[in-house]
């Protein structure tokens, strides 16, 4: 206990999901953690399509993937992403999104 003691210690461990019907949702900090397998199917964004999944928009895919698969741009882990036979769900975290749009 000597390091609960002496720091502040925001959360410990990583979430892996929560179960909603017959699915198990990932948790976005297995998306992001160091503890990830590397055979977990992943989507590479370019910079306008990751700035659409940071807005959490949807975001368009080639539709070779289909169910859960992380975001990634340039090697860097950003997220979750469901994809469907007719779209995709954007599961990044809504209390992170980006507000502003290039426009604004």
């Amino acid at each position: 206990m000597i390091i609960a003691d002496n720091l502040y210690i925001r959360k410990a461990g990583v979430a892996i999901g929560k179960v909603a019907g017959k699915d198990l949702i990932p948790d976005h900090s297995l998306a992001v953690s160091t503890i990830i397998s590397s055979e977990i199917v992943g989507i590479s964004l370019k910079l306008n399509e990751a700035l659409q999944y940071l807005r959490k928009e949807e975001v368009k895919t080639d539709g070779e993937v289909k169910g859960w698969a992380l975001v990634l741009y340039e090697g860097v882990k950003l997220g979750w992403i469901k994809v469907l036979s007719t779209r995709t769900n954007n599961y990044y975290p809504k209390e992170w999104r980006i507000l502003k749009s290039e426009n604004n």
